[in-house]
């Protein structure tokens, strides 16, 4: 069935959608009075994008039809969710939007400084930024309530394994005074019930190691902090990979695919 949709038609439709600085409700509209309360979460995290590419569209872009500007979790996914004896479950889908474009981050400067580029933040200020936009804002309450669902595209995947792994830890770590935040984080976790990968390289990739070497060999040009994860040897990814295997095997009820 053809559609109707343009690229900058579901743009502008989208962008009224953004919640704050990193998430975006992308349906159903927020704005709208008769929205019902959802009956689960579900969190889709984009990857790496090439230069000159999606961004900033790729928070939704994404997860488009291919052969149209649908998206599918708003056209597609509720007749997925059509339960025997006619009740649809209503999915609230929110995308998470970051600097993932492969050609900004930090720039080499002689003497071996960086310098931020384009409001690139590392990994872990990232993730920090993230739990502050889908948990605790209120206007978000991101798995509050309902089953938690996060899909992961590319880098997103591994984004995914970080944040997961950030809320446990500053779950685990918060103090008396934190006590609502804390509950936040805990309930979060215990409607995490699965993580979807789509071509993420749990590996890394060997094409990415060429493209790190080209980029570190021309000094000045910018290079995305978190590009090392995708490198087929890289420490920091093996640490997360099995941070993530090791909560993954805690929690009996989450699903890893």
């Amino acid at each position: 069935m053809s559609s109707n949709r343009t690229r900058e038609s579901q743009h502008q439709k989208f962008e009224g959608r953004r919640v704050n600085d990193h998430v975006y409700q992308l349906c159903p509209d927020r704005n709208e009075n008769t929205v019902q309360p959802a009956d689960v979460d579900i969190i889709l995290f984009h990857g790496l994008q090439m230069p000159g590419r999606e961004h900033p569209e790729a928070y939704w872009r994404t997860w488009k039809m291919r052969e149209s500007e649908d998206f599918w979790p708003e056209t597609l996914l509720p007749q997925l969710l059509n339960e025997p004896g006619g009740k649809t479950l209503r999915a609230r889908v929110l995308a998470i939007c970051y600097e993932g474009r492969l050609d900004q981050g930090y720039e080499a400067r002689s003497g071996g400084a960086k310098v931020e580029a384009a409001g690139v933040t590392d990994d872990y200020l990232l993730v920090e930024n993230l739990i502050e936009n889908l948990v605790f804002d209120d206007r978000v309450d991101a798995g509050q309530n309902v089953p938690l669902f996060l899909l992961g595209h590319d880098l997103g995947g591994i984004l995914i394994k970080l944040f997961v792994i950030g809320v446990e830890n500053k779950e685990a770590t918060m103090n008396d005074h934190e006590a609502i935040q804390q509950e936040k984080l805990r309930k979060f976790l215990g409607n995490l019930r699965s993580v979807h990968f789509f071509a993420t390289p749990h590996s890394g990739a060997s094409i990415m190691d060429k493209v790190v070497e080209s980029i570190e060999s021309k000094p000045g040009t910018p290079q995305h902090e978190m590009l090392h994860y995708l490198k087929v040897l890289n420490n920091k990814k093996s640490r997360v990979n099995q941070a993530f295997t090791h909560y993954g095997i805690k929690l009996v009820n989450l699903e890893i695919h």
